[in-house]
């Protein structure tokens, strides 16, 4: 049972290349959309006062709780499997 479990979510979360459906889709909506335009990113960092030190929120026991670092990903270019809206929301909320 203890396996069975461990297994399942690998399962689920394992990657898969974009259906074409899902890659017209995306590239519709890069049509549809001015994603030249960059103001959403200077309103996002309007009123940036600082940095989390050490890039990470650390618990009681010093365990990380939360870490900035783990949404890098964010950094690269929008993927054939992501609605490229949600991904620029995805970055603006880094």
């Amino acid at each position: 049972m203890a396996l069975s479990l461990t297994v399942i979510p690998s399962i689920f979360w394992a990657q898969k290349p974009a259906t074409e459906h899902t890659i017209r889709a995306n590239e519709a909506v890069k049509t549809e959309l001015n994603f030249d335009d960059r103001q959403d990113y200077e309103d996002a960092n309007r009123g940036f006062i600082a940095s989390i030190d050490g890039n990470a929120v650390l618990d009681k026991e010093g365990k990380v709780s939360y870490s900035v670092e783990e949404w890098d990903f964010l950094k690269g270019n929008t993927p054939q499997t992501a609605n490229p809206s949600l991904w620029r929301q995805s970055q603006l909320n880094r």
